[in-house]
């Protein structure tokens, strides 16, 4: 069985006191490159509104253990009950065997619930706020509230926009919606059955960006108020 952890360290520093205790932590600036043609679901909005370049911090208090991790370098042994690889670290007498911790950042932006869906930040920009300088933020505050499954832009309709080639939107609404599948949405219920909003829809996908040996699925146990 192949078992990591993610928690918030014991021990912190004493700059660090006051700051929400984070497991992961996403710091970064994200650009609008242009240059390319683009498809949307409405036409009439205009995309030139949103901020080009938004400075990024989002904070995820997720920990959470990953069990039962499939091991891609376990090929060409079959899966369990059709999975894609074995499970587990076969370790090899005299030999050294690599067991890597895989984190992959794009889970937190993903349109559904559904594996390796597409990754969006227009529905980041769309929130982001300008400062006294003149720059753009946007942190996990910002998502608080925001139903994912019908985002805006202040009070327009976010649009789906396709930048890629043989990229579809999901579905043909004049607005981005995300699907978090068999959970609910419901912004009143109980965060252990259901995604209330945006904060809960990310923290979700992100809890589950542990893998083993690049690509190897686990099991997430979340150790936070989550559906499991």
């Amino acid at each position: 069985m192949a078992r990591t952890s993610t928690r918030p360290s014991a021990t912190r520093s004493a700059s660090t006191w006051c700051r929400p205790r984070y497991v992961v932590l996403y710091v970064g600036t994200a650009t609008w490159k242009g240059g390319t043609s683009c498809t949307t679901t409405n036409a009439s909005f205009d995309f030139s509104k949103l901020p080009a370049v938004v400075n990024f911090r989002l904070g995820f208090k997720t920990p959470a253990t990953y069990l039962n991790c499939q091991n891609p370098d376990n090929d060409p042994a079959a899966g369990l009950g059709g999975e894609e690889h074995e499970r587990g670290v076969q370790v090899q007498k005299n030999a050294t065997v690599i067991a890597q911790v895989t984190v992959h950042t794009d889970h937190p932006f993903w349109e559904s619930f559904v594996h390796d869906s597409p990754a969006h930040f227009d529905q980041l920009a769309a929130l982001a706020t300008k400062d006294a300088s003149g720059n753009y933020n946007v942190t996990m505050s910002a998502t608080t509230g925001v139903d994912y499954t019908h985002f805006k832009f202040g009070a327009l309709d976010l649009p789906w926009r396709g930048c890629l080639s043989g990229y579809t939107p999901p579905n043909s609404n004049p607005y981005m919606g995300f699907d978090s599948l068999t959970i609910p949405h419901n912004p009143a219920g109980s965060p252990t059955t259901s995604m209330r909003d945006y904060t809960d829809y990310m923290s979700y996908n992100q809890s589950t960006q542990g893998h083993l040996n690049s690509d190897g699925l686990c099991f997430v146990q979340r150790h936070y108020s989550s559906p499991p």
